[in-house]
Order: C-alpha cells, then structure tokens, then sequence
C-alpha cells in the first residue's frame, strides 16, 4: 500500500488543507475516487482511514480532502483548532475545495496508473450536497455515492432562526464530541441564497445524467431516509442502497481502533466498490 500525503491551497484567503492519496502502486489504470467529509468532519475520523485502504486493495486511487475551512489545519488535521474559519465556511467553498483536488490531478500526475478519466465522488452526511452539485457540474467526474447523505439544502436555511443570525451574525452548533460551540456566520445563508439553484438538489438531480447511487442506514435519526428516498423520485435512475437499522455513520465511531469494518459500513463500502466498478 502507498501513501501521499499533500497540501493544497483554497482560492479562499488561500487557506491551506490536507488531502491523502491511498493505491497500489501497480501498472495497470485505476479508477480515481474523492472522499468528502460532512459538517463537523474532517478526513481522518474514525473508519476512514481503513475504508481508504479498502478501496485501494480493490483497485482504486482513494483520496480523502479535508475542506479548506472545516476548523482543522495540516498541522493539527485532527482538532478544530480554527473556529473562525468554521464559521467561515459555505458550500461555495466546499465545492471549489473539489475543483482544487481535481485541478490539481489533472495539471500534476503524481500517481503511477490513475486513470484520470474515470473519477468519482463521494460524499459523507453534508458532504452528499457537494456530491451530488460536483457529479453534476464537473465533466471530470464521472459518477458520483452519497452515504448518509444531506439531500435536502433547504434544511440549512433555518427560518424561524434567520433574523436572530442576521442581527448576531452568528449561530453555534453544539459539537458533544469535543464540547465545542461551533459558529456558522450569516455568510453561510447568504452564500446558500445567493448560490440556491446550484446546491438544491431537488433541482440539480432532476438534471443529472450520471451514473449515481444512494447509501443509507433506515435506521439514521441525524439525515432521515426519506431524504435518500425523495431523491430516488427525483432522480428514478439512481441506485438507492438502504441498509436496515443503519445508523448516520453505519455503526462507524471515532476513534477506531479496529481492522475490521462494522458490519453495516462493510456493505456501504462492497456495494459503492460494485457500483463504481460497474460505472467508471
């Protein structure tokens, strides 16, 4: 097994981030997928340094990307050191983070066998609205995996709560894990208004041609199901892979300790293996 650690740069007050690069270093072309984390993630919890490596046994060139502004640095990539770039942080961001890895690939081959022309997205609880929005704009990728996936941008655009964050400029997310309160500045709404139809993705999957599928435990009380459901209506092409009684992060926890994949998430990760054999 390989490894290339790298840092890039955001175009965003050219905040630096991490991303790892995981293959066999064999001759033969390999598939290319980008992993993307959720709200309050970043690209070394807990199983997924082990799914990385999963994936490059099977063939692939796995890159997991920290977002540029997701609170952690390259220097501290497991803590969120950097609250004020959390808050910071939006969609718009998030998705030209991905255009950086790509552009980056595509102008620097670094990596004995990637096949460029095939590469895939995907993409980890909120991570699922960059997924599906980049699989959608981006002719470098080619299909595109939520798992737990946020597919419902309107749920970021609290109502009852935007003339308090308009007037305070802020809002705080609880994180019971590090027992940090975490501030998501008005910016955020604006940037989601301003930016809506390229994030809604009852509009953006209603447009997208490629190959696509959906992961979900029916068991996840953080992103309900119905969400993975209402996007199969939206897009009836699209594979949706339902996991009975699985939880938000498919029985998944930080830190891992173990070698072995839980069960749920072994299946997550065997189907989103066949599914991008079949379609890359």
């Amino acid at each position: 097994m390989e490894k290339k650690e790298l840092i890039l740069h955001s175009n965003y007050r050219n905040r630096a981030f991490g991303i790892d690069i995981r293959y066999q270093d064999t001759a033969e072309n390999k598939p290319v997928v980008i992993f993307v984390h959720g709200f309050k993630g970043f690209k070394d919890w807990g199983t997924f340094n082990t799914i990385a490596d999963y994936f490059a046994q099977a063939g692939f060139v796995f890159i997991k990307m920290n977002f540029s502004h997701n609170g952690t640095t390259p220097q501290t990539p497991l803590d969120f050191v950097d609250l004020d770039a959390f808050g910071s942080n939006n969609f718009s961001i998030e998705a030209d983070d991905v255009s950086e890895v790509l552009r980056h690939l595509n102008g620097r081959p670094i990596l004995p066998g990637a096949d460029l022309s095939r590469v895939a997205i995907i993409g980890h609880s909120r991570g699922g609205i960059i997924s599906v929005a980049k699989t959608f704009e981006d002719e470098r990728l080619k299909a595109g995996v939520t798992w737990a996936g946020v597919l419902n941008v309107k749920g970021w655009i609290p109502e009852d709560r935007i003339e308090h964050w308009r007037d305070k400029g802020v809002l705080f997310f609880y994180n019971g894990r590090t027992q940090q309160n975490m501030p998501m500045y008005f910016q955020f709404y604006e940037d989601t208004i301003k930016n809506f139809g390229r994030f809604d993705i009852e509009n953006v999957a209603q447009k997208l041609e490629k190959p696509f599928l959906v992961c979900h435990g029916t068991g996840d009380v953080v992103v309900p199901a119905s969400q993975a459901e209402q996007f199969k209506k939206w897009k009836p092409d699209a594979e949706l892979f339902l996991v009975e009684g699985g939880d938000h992060t498919f029985s998944g926890t930080h830190p891992f300790e173990e070698t072995e994949l839980p069960t749920d998430l072994q299946k997550v990760v065997d189907k989103t293996i066949s599914f991008l054999k079949e379609n890359l």
